[in-house]
């Protein structure tokens, strides 16, 4: 009998959002470019994500590191896209704080793959 899988995807979900918030404000504090900022951000919190679940679930793994790293990419694209555009949408039209354009795209971010994996995967 296997584990559950959710756990390590809660706590990897926290973690990623830690890290999103983390490198956002350190390429903001370097650079002053969100869409930068939020883009790095984003790809950082992705292999944060796919790294703690995956130090989890490994045994679950049917491909390698690598490519299961890919296959994790092409999962939560459609999140990642909602998220970013989102927060620059946030930030360059509405004129929200950086950090706030980012956490309300994280959430968006977090809807749709919710909804797209709902929908798709687990009807």
């Amino acid at each position: 009998l296997k584990a559950s899988p959710i756990l390590p995807m809660v706590l990897a979900g926290a973690t990623g959002v830690l890290v999103n918030l983390l490198v956002l404000w350190l390429v903001m504090f370097l650079s002053h470019m969100f869409f930068l900022a939020s883009a790095l951000g984003i790809e950082a919190s992705v292999i944060n994500n796919y790294l703690v679940a995956d130090a989890f679930l490994h045994s679950r793994r049917r491909v390698g590191k690598l490519r299961g790293l890919l296959y994790f990419h092409g999962s939560v694209l459609a999140g990642v896209f909602a998220q970013y555009g989102a927060a620059n949408a946030l930030f360059y039209v509405l004129h929200m704080p950086y950090l706030v354009a980012q956490v309300v795209g994280i959430l968006l971010g977090f809807i749709a793959n919710y909804l797209l994996s709902t929908s798709t995967v687990w009807q």
